[in-house]
């Protein structure tokens, strides 16, 4: 027990030292303000520090129980013959109630909210984030090409206008967050601490640029990105497991990849700019910037479409 504590104690130190990780959390503090969702996993040194064996005996007892679990299997199986050995391995396994989980609470306005963690490095390290969808939100799937237009790859909107155009930034990507009642869209990117100003107001014009319909052609292959993406990762059986056990933990049913893609088709660039007219609120932008200099209300006026 105490030399996993000191392990886990050197992680969170380590965290602090790489401001590309300790930025990302930044964003989820203030996405998500005093509540569980907004707090690193791995906890505080204090938290750790004061965690008991009773303390984890007690949460295993808890949480590592049948009604709170599933299994999947993927690879050249028979289910019978899988569901026969699971069945045995588990023979003397009782139910018991799980703990309750800790509901998100999500930002309503209030305007936009900066805040700067200094630190002596090269870089400034920002993340530019908003509140998105769960899981089971209808506009998922709008969603999830909204963001390959704005973002993810490097034909994307922020690729090739803030690296290939202005030079900002050489690293540089949006990715969105789902999970069972609420979700996020996150803006990274890295740049030279003088350009750090120049590479917000990039970033907040190409959120508000998103809110136009896209073009055909954008769309196509933001369609055509997810679609390959989707069918790559089916490839690996350990991926092909994470699809079947995450979506029936956490949704109560599995989707077929044939229904995804049909979904992903299924979306207009009308759906897209309702979508973005919805989630992307200047009121709910936050930002998160860990590096040398730059002040917390003069970003924040920058906030603004």
């Amino acid at each position: 027990m105490e030399r996993e504590r000191e392990v886990i104690q050197e992680e969170l130190r380590m965290t602090y030292d790489y401001p590309s990780d300790r930025v990302g959390l930044l964003i989820d503090e203030i996405l998500w303000p005093e509540q569980a969702m907004g707090r690193d996993v791995g906890g505080t040194p204090e938290s750790v520090n004061n965690i008991t064996l009773a303390d984890v005996r007690d949460y295993m007892e808890r949480q590592y129980n049948p009604a709170n679990t599933v299994i999947a299997v993927a690879g050249n199986v028979e289910h019978n013959e899988i569901v026969e050995l699971i069945d045995q391995a588990t023979a003397d396994w009782r139910p018991a109630a799980g703990l309750d989980w800790e509901p998100a609470t999500e930002l309503n306005g209030g305007g936009p909210l900066a805040r700067v963690e200094r630190k002596r490095c090269d870089q400034a390290h920002l993340c530019l984030g908003l509140p998105g969808v769960s899981l089971t939100d209808p506009d998922r799937y709008p969603f999830l090409l909204l963001n390959g237009i704005l973002g993810d790859g490097m034909s994307s909107r922020l690729f090739v206008n803030l690296r290939e155009n202005q030079g900002l930034a050489y690293d540089v990507a949006s990715s969105l967050s789902h999970f069972r009642d609420c979700g996020s869209l996150v803006v990274y990117c890295g740049v030279e601490p003088k350009k750090t100003r120049e590479a917000v107001q990039a970033v907040v014009a190409e959120l508000e640029g998103m809110r136009c319909p896209a073009p055909a052609e954008e769309l196509s292959k933001a369609k055509e990105f997810a679609k390959g993406r989707l069918l790559l990762r089916m490839e690996d059986t350990r991926s092909v497991a994470a699809w079947l056990g995450a979506q029936e933990l956490l949704l109560g049913e599995v989707a077929t990849v044939e229904d995804t893609v049909a979904k992903i088709d299924a979306v207009t660039a009308e759906d897209i700019t309702r979508t973005a007219e919805r989630l992307i609120d200047p009121e709910r932008l936050r930002l998160a910037v860990v590096g040398p200099g730059g002040g917390e209300k003069s970003l924040q006026r920058l906030l603004k479409f």
